[in-house]
């Protein structure tokens, strides 16, 4: 049997105070067992998806890049698979909120990219 583990914390302002969370509760979990761990969504950052403000767009980073480079290294040592979803800069300049998974060994396995829309105008649906 696999044992999967769902992990939940509230985001911070400050980018690395979730990483050292995120990584720590990683550990944790593959103490426990776990052998798939799943971050929350936009673990790196505070969920913002909510409003479109501009300065949000310098927490995008590029995958590979340095927060999924440092969960490489944890996976490798925990021998976990990693879903890590984070604020992705494409680099055709294009954003995304992508999920990574990251396997036992470390390497990318892969990523998911879905497009996010902040704060619709439900003023203007109303209307229809």
């Amino acid at each position: 049997m696999v044992r999967i583990a769902g992990v939940q914390f509230v985001g911070n302002a400050d980018k690395e105070t979730n990483i050292r969370t995120a990584i720590r509760m990683v550990r944790e979990a593959a103490d426990r067992g776990a052998r798939i761990i799943c971050l929350p969504e936009l673990f790196s950052t505070m969920y913002f998806c909510v409003e479109t403000r501009r300065e949000y767009f310098d927490w995008a980073e590029p995958i590979p890049g340095p927060t999924i480079d440092r969960l490489r290294d944890v996976a490798r040592e925990t021998g976990t698979v990693l879903i890590a979803p984070i604020f992705e800069r494409a680099p055709d300049g294009r954003y995304f909120n992508s999920a990574t998974v990251i396997g036992p060994d470390g390497h990318l396995i892969g990523k998911y990219r879905k497009s996010s829309i902040p704060l619709m105008d439900t003023a203007r649906f109303a209307q229809v």
